[in-house]
């Protein structure tokens, strides 16, 4: 009997204070029957144990782009989630700077309209504050149509984490 094929998640995490509670998403993605890969901007590889999450999801931890002769470690995705997201990487996406892996593939994801963007911002109060006063910069990507977002902030990473629990389901 063959085994239900998982759908392909890949989870982009920024350096803000819940990725280092990267172990514990991959987790519940797992039990919600993702296929997890995950991508880390450079900084934040920094705050997670790389080697514990490449062991637990099965696919290497990629933070840098892969040499042109290399074939690709990773899946295709079958969609993406961006958490925590953070003002630095939000900003480099909407502009379309694509100098880390992280950033490079929502880029591209954007452009192409697949896979399905689900980004969850973690955002110190002062830059809520910036983009509430001008408005310049978010209306890039909160209007794209493959990209979604969610208003948590980092005043909570517990009930940011689970409140987007719920989330992940309806981007299947």
């Amino acid at each position: 009997m063959n085994e239900p094929v998982s759908s392909v998640l890949y989870l982009s995490v920024c350096a803000a204070p819940p990725a280092q509670h990267t172990t514990e998403v991959l987790s519940h993605l797992q039990a919600a029957g993702w296929d997890v890969c995950v991508i880390a901007t450079p900084q934040a590889s920094l705050w997670m144990d790389v080697q514990a999450l490449a062991k637990r999801s099965g696919h290497v931890v990629r933070t840098n782009y892969k040499l042109p002769w290399e074939a690709d470690p990773l899946p295709r995705a079958d969609a993406m989630l961006v958490m925590p997201a953070t003002f630095n990487t939000i900003n480099k996406w909407a502009q379309g700077i694509g100098d880390t892996l992280a950033t490079g593939l929502l880029c591209e994801a954007l452009g192409r309209g697949t896979p399905p963007i689900v980004a969850v911002p973690c955002l110190k109060m002062d830059l809520v504050r910036a983009i509430q006063s001008s408005r310049r910069i978010w209306p890039c990507c909160a209007n794209a149509a493959s990209a979604s977002f969610t208003n948590q902030n980092a005043t909570s990473h517990r009930s940011w984490f689970s409140s987007t629990r719920s989330l992940m389901p309806s981007v299947r």
